[in-house]
């Protein structure tokens, strides 16, 4: 079940390569009780946004049945449903029809155009708490302000409309610990949770149960599933997330994903996009960030969406890896020891290590020779480990366009139109020898390494 998540530290070192062998190889002490610096991995820590005026399209139209089964695929892994994130600059247009009898209604002159405006009625709201798990509404009533003659809009502007805002409605509802405040995309620190916290007095505060911000760190293949480029785009959140941990409150990343506006069609549909979700996710939570929503827009035209009406996109297999890697667990901390390489450790409620992620983030684009990096983890206790692995014929894989690109993890495929798992599930086993375990990960690749016997989801 998915509850909080552990991670273990990791000492790390290089050593020569085989003597037969080009491979590189990579030595990780494991420590056996995690150290209290660890970060403790929050609620449902992978986490899906959709956008406001497309959300009804997930859940009736010709997308449903993978809507549900997506979501659920996840559910069977961790034992919760993903939270899910409702909101986006289309609900900036809404207006609520109590009167409406449809989820949205909205006009577009170019069936490619997003809704100037929209409206949306009561079966919106009974189609969000239709969800089995929990549900963020984004109601942007101060983020983005469009009336005409606005004036100047800048973060004490912002602040100020913000604080009234929370203040005042928060009285109205009796309802504290309630609002997630913030929601910026701009960076930080001009626009960010600590210039906002600093403008908060107790009483606005004591509404607000999360900050966030939003992030799209865009780039080509290479270049996004970059470990060291995921570690250094994360890091401009780090006084953020000491600004809401001091207020008591959790910091979030409201959307996210490779490219903004529905993604990059040569970048967000590929492997490597899955690659770099799984690792994002993980690098994320380690620096203690509670949450990560993976934001969806326009169905059918989502070249970053997980799913669609008809086929299951790769970032989707990187989603089912970060959760199948955070399932159980209580803590996580980033092992990597600033090297190029990818590895967390996730440690249990009782601090004890249970799962580590590897990743290999050479670029392999399937042509010469796929590379192989040998990991070594050290200072285990059990006889045997198992290993699921996430790979694909080259990072330039796809998933949705047939099966030609072998994007599976733990061998196994998720069927378009449905989302059904298909084929048999593949789970490695690997001996350990004097408490070292050799893992040996491709160029390209990821795998999640159960450290104890019956952890794995």
């Amino acid at each position: 079940m998915l509850g909080h998540l552990k991670q273990l530290q990791a000492a790390w070192l290089f050593l020569p390569a085989l003597a037969l062998a080009a491979d590189p190889t990579a030595r990780y002490s494991v420590i056996s009780t995690a150290p209290t610096n660890a970060p403790e991995l929050g609620y449902a820590p992978v986490g899906v946004s959709f956008e406001f005026w497309a959300f009804p399209a997930y859940f009736q139209d010709a997308a449903a049945a993978a809507t549900k089964q997506c979501l659920a695929n996840l559910h069977t892994l961790s034992g919760i449903w993903p939270l899910i994130r409702i909101g986006g600059y289309s609900q900036d247009r809404a207006t609520y029809n109590p009167d409406a009898t449809k989820a949205v209604e909205y006009s577009m002159s170019d069936p490619l155009s997003e809704p100037v405006e929209l409206k949306f009625g009561p079966e919106f709201m009974k189609l969000a708490a239709s969800y089995g798990g929990r549900v963020t509404f984004d109601y942007k009533s101060y983020n983005r302000p469009i009336a005409s003659g606005a004036g100047v809009w800048d973060p004490a502007t912002d602040a100020q409309s913000q604080n009234n805002w929370i203040e005042e409605a928060g009285k109205v509802l009796l309802l504290s610990d309630f609002f997630q405040a913030g929601n910026f995309i701009e960076a930080p620190p001009t626009w960010g949770a600590s210039e906002l916290i600093a403008t908060q007095n107790d009483s606005v505060k004591s509404y607000v149960r999360s900050y966030a911000h939003h992030h799209y760190p865009v780039g080509s293949v290479r270049d996004l599933m970059s470990h060291r480029n995921i570690t250094d785009s994360l890091e401009v959140f780090r006084p953020e997330i000491s600004a809401a941990t001091a207020a008591g409150k959790d910091f979030v990343l409201g959307e996210a994903n490779t490219a903004g506006s529905g993604g990059d069609p040569t970048v967000s549909p590929v492997f490597g996009a899955a690659l770099w979700t799984l690792d994002y996710a993980l690098r994320a939570l380690s620096i203690g960030v509670k949450r990560v929503h993976f934001h969806h827009s326009r169905l059918g035209d989502c070249p970053n969406c997980w799913w669609g009406a008809a086929a299951v996109g790769a970032p989707y297999y990187g989603a089912v890896a970060a959760t199948a890697a955070v399932a159980g667990g209580a803590f996580i901390l980033s092992a990597d020891g600033g090297a190029s390489m990818g590895i967390y450790i996730v440690y249990d409620s009782a601090r004890k290590p249970m799962r580590a992620v590897l990743y290999n983030p050479e670029f392999f684009d399937g042509s010469k020779t796929r590379n192989k990096l040998i990991f070594q983890l050290a200072g285990l206790t059990t006889s045997s480990v198992t290993v699921r692995r996430l790979t694909a014929t080259s990072a330039t894989a796809r998933s949705d366009q047939g099966p030609g690109g072998g994007v599976t993890f733990a061998g196994q495929g998720f069927s378009g139109g449905s989302c059904l798992p298909s084929g048999d599930e593949v789970r490695e086993e690997l001996a350990v020898t004097g408490g070292t375990a050799t893992v040996v990960v491709s160029a390209s690749e990821a795998v999640l390494v159960e450290l104890q016997p019956s952890t794995a989801p």
